[in-house]
């Protein structure tokens, strides 16, 4: 990273999704830890420590963006908080390091994460409606950019689903 260099920092859960970022050439990463909420000192030292002044914040949770925006205003360098709610859509991420204008570089990162999808497949840890699907507690819920689309005892029928229909997954 050098100076005049557009640097991006981000908000990380773990080491790696860290070691992901910092492949993609994030300078600064801040560790959010399994609750992600940094504070905004934890942000704003991140960002001061670069020797750019030129900074793109990635809080990666909903949670965050407000500190985020706290600590762009705590400091004389020029920052933009794109308030990305998610570490999985890092494919936003790449123009980190660029020396292009800051401005274009802020709105392509917009742009890519924007058009990211993102699915995740956990296990529901009690009974719950969300989103019209019923959960029952130790099932398989899969979830799509965010919303929960399915819930089953089997691990392999959500994957199968998405990878046969590459569109959101459907009740049965």
């Amino acid at each position: 990273m050098e100076a005049g260099q557009i640097a991006v920092v981000a908000v990380s859960p773990g080491m790696g999704i860290a070691r992901v970022f910092a492949s993609l050439g994030v300078a600064g990463i801040v560790e959010g830890g399994q609750t992600m909420n940094p504070s905004t000192q934890d942000i704003l030292e991140s960002l001061e420590n670069l020797p750019t002044d030129q900074v793109v914040i990635l809080p990666n949770n909903k949670n965050i963006i407000l500190a985020a925006r706290a600590a762009a205003e705590l400091t004389t360098k020029k920052v933009t908080v794109v308030p990305s709610r998610t570490v999985l859509r890092i494919s936003g991420y790449a123009p980190a390091g660029s020396d292009g204008d800051f401005g274009n570089v802020v709105s392509e990162m917009i742009q890519a994460i924007d058009e990211v999808q993102t699915g995740e497949i956990t296990t529901a840890v009690r009974d719950a409606e969300i989103d019209g699907v019923k959960v029952k507690e130790g099932e398989i819920i899969a979830m799509l950019n965010r919303k929960l689309v399915y819930s089953n005892r089997s691990l392999e029928k959500p994957a199968w689903d998405c990878s046969r229909k590459q569109t959101p997954l459907t009740m049965n």
